[in-house]
């Protein structure tokens, strides 16, 4: 289904992706539902890769592919090169308090890479952008599965004043205890329990559980892939504090934000 440019092998699109520019970047709205949510804007920003015409392609059709042939850490850099600038040039010169969030997700294969601290510092520096301005996503199964250098990252961009989101969080038992170590802001429920909620009543309870113990620790909550108003409304009940999906808004080009 993607024509001639499909021919060419998962490393070699990825490659010419990031020589050719032809990478793009999508955000959607983290819409805030609780009294308790933070107010600033706050939009995840999304990868895409562009097909031959022009049409976008998933992550799901390549990121497999990049993290075979160890790219992971070369679009990671691509993608905050790419966000920072523009957030630069939208907000640089809005006030502190209307800044929104850029939320980009970070792949468990930076967390080892001693240098992409240093080059998280230098970007910033680089467009004026405030450190709390970028919010990076760890996804919870790379967190678990390196979590000492997990815990160093996130640590190291904590003091230089950057927010941490816990991704997909809850797909694991040994998820709470990860909480412990790692000082993030916010949690992001996995979709699969957030699009049970209105059916199963153990999906329901996972999700008032995670909520529960997010808010004792300090830490705002995050539902992902909400689809319908019923699934929206039941979260509101619950107290969670964000969500994301396309009961809210479908991922639009960063241009349009």
């Amino acid at each position: 289904a993607l024509g001639l440019y499909g021919l060419l092998s998962g490393e070699a699109r990825i490659d010419r992706a990031l020589y050719e520019t032809v990478f793009c970047l999508c955000q959607q709205r983290v819409a805030p539902l609780a009294g308790t949510a933070a107010i600033r804007p706050h939009y995840e920003i999304l990868l895409r890769l562009r097909d031959e015409d022009g049409s976008p392609i998933l992550p799901d059709a390549f990121l497999p592919a990049a993290e075979r042939y160890n790219l992971m850490p070369a679009i990671d850099r691509w993608v905050l090169r790419h966000a920072v600038a523009s957030y630069a040039a939208r907000f640089g010169d809005t006030a502190g308090q209307e800044r929104p969030v850029y939320a980009v997700n970070v792949s468990g294969a930076s967390f080892g890479d001693e240098s992409f601290v240093e080059f998280i510092r230098d970007l910033l520096h680089q467009h004026q952008v405030p450190a709390a301005a970028l919010c990076l996503e760890i996804s919870e199964v790379a967190t678990l599965a390196n979590l000492l250098h997990a815990a160093r990252f996130v640590h190291a961009l904590k003091e230089l004043g950057c927010l941490f989101a816990l991704d997909d969080f809850g797909s694991n038992l040994t998820s709470f205890a990860c909480l412990k170590t790692l000082p993030v802001d916010f949690i992001k429920i996995h979709e699969s329990f957030v699009g049970g909620i209105a059916q199963d009543r153990v999906s329901h309870a996972v999700v008032n559980a995670i909520n529960q113990v997010a808010h004792a620790m300090a830490i705002q909550t995050v539902a992902e892939g909400v689809e319908t108003e019923e699934i929206l409304e039941l979260l509101r009940k619950l107290g969670v504090d964000h969500a994301q999906g396309y009961a809210i808004v479908q991922p639009k080009p960063l241009e349009e934000l």
